[in-house]
Parts: C-alpha cells; structure tokens; sequence
C-alpha cells in the first residue's frame, strides 16, 4: 500500500468555518491594539500554564533526556530545596516574558487583536516558532498568512497540523474566537503537583536530589513532613525553611 502524502498547503477548501462558533470576547477578537503595547493576556497566561504542571523537584521530562523542574523550566535543576510553586511560577513567567520581547522584535505587523497575539504567543512559546507549525510529516507555513492577515488560513493550518494537536486546536479557538477554555487556578495546580508528591515519594522519585527537594518541598508548602523522615533530616528541614 503506498503512504498517504498529505499536502503542506491551506487552500480554501481547508478552511475551518469559524463563523459557525461563537465568539466569546468580542474586544479580544476585533479591537486592534498596537503590538509593542500587547501583553499576554490573563486568559492566555492561565491556558499556558495549563498546559503544563507543577513539579517541586527535577525530573526528566517525558520524551526527552532534558532534566527540568517547576513548571518546565531548566532553572535550578539542581538546587537542594527544589522549587515551590510560587517559586517556580517566577521562572515561568520570566520565560513566557522573554518569549513575547522575541515575537516582538521578529513580527511583521504593527498591530494585533487580543486574541491573535495571545494565540500566537503560545504557539512561539511551545514550539519555538510562530512561521511554520507541523511535524516533518505535514507542515504548514504560516509567515504569508500572517502578513496577509489571514488569520482563518493561520487558525486552520494550527488544526489541521496534527503537531501537540490537542493545543494547536485550544490556540486556534484563542485567536479566532478569544475562547481559553476553563479557568484553572493556580491553588490547584499547587495541590495536585503536593499531592503527586506524596504518591510518588520515596520509590517513583528516581534520583536522591530530587528525593531531597521533594522532602523540602512539601514542608515548605504544607508544613509536615513525608513519611519514613528521619528526625535529623526534620531538623534539618526545619532550619532550611526558616
């Protein structure tokens, strides 16, 4: 049987019809807004941050052999008291920063809606790029749309990419809908990564620095200790975080 080679076009046959939807933020969608006063929105910093989880200590993360921490960052991967939420909220929000200052210098516009520079923001930040989006099988570039302001064609060539599929479809309802999906606070991310904690301690943490951060760790964040501690190592905790 011979593959099936997809096209790395968006012609107008491809095209997601939008206009069936509903907008949910009508000034996020039409109202431009010079670029250089832009600024990832809460919506869209909240849907970023959902993407991804908070872990106190240093794992390596799946599919790579990169070791990181946090929320994703490579920041302190080695530091003896881990990183705690509010901590390693900071990391991620300098990088997440850093990457609009990149979009910034490099876009070819000089003014963007809400919704499209939030959706274009995420994109750059998880894939390193907001010209092009796929994978080597099928691969769409998305720099003519952009200039040409097509944002449908942009929009459609993100679903249709089959890349992180699951966020390129969420980034594509940012951009033409101003749709973030569901809230998600950070208090729960905090309890689910304190709780992971406490699941995977001591045999499903895999390195003794990590063992370590996650013992501080969740002192820090709950003021008790992990089960099987010794009363030196609670000492010890205890003049860590004072």
């Amino acid at each position: 049987m011979a593959d099936i080679i997809l096209p790395n076009t968006i012609t107008e046959k491809d095209l997601i019809e939008f206009e069936l939807f509903t907008v949910k933020n009508e000034s996020y969608v039409n109202d431009k807004i010079i670029i250089a006063n832009l600024e990832a929105s809460p919506e869209c910093l909240n849907f970023m941050l959902r993407q991804t989880t908070w872990t106190g200590y240093s794992y390596v993360k799946p599919g790579t052999t990169q070791t990181v921490i946090g929320y994703g960052t490579k920041e302190e991967v080695k530091s003896p008291t881990g990183l705690t939420e509010k901590q390693s909220y900071s990391y991620w929000i300098a990088g997440v920063k850093e990457t609009e200052k990149k979009l910034k210098r490099q876009f070819p516009l000089d003014k963007l809606t809400q919704s499209q520079y939030d959706g274009l923001v995420s994109l750059f930040h998880s894939s390193g790029s907001f010209t092009t989006v796929g994978t080597e099988v099928r691969k769409f570039q998305l720099g003519t749309f952009i200039k040409q302001e097509k944002w449908n064609y942009v929009a459609s060539a993100l679903i249709n990419s089959g890349s992180d599929r699951a966020r390129r479809q969420a980034e594509a309802k940012i951009i033409m809908l101003g749709d973030y999906g569901i809230f998600k606070d950070r208090s729960l991310m905090k309890e689910a990564g304190i709780q992971d904690i406490r699941k995977k301690y001591p045999d499903d943490i895999k390195t003794n620095i990590s063992k370590s951060q996650a013992e501080f760790v969740y002192y820090a964040e709950t003021g008790r200790f992990l089960p099987q501690l010794t009363m030196s190592r609670m000492r010890e905790l205890v003049k860590l975080n004072s």
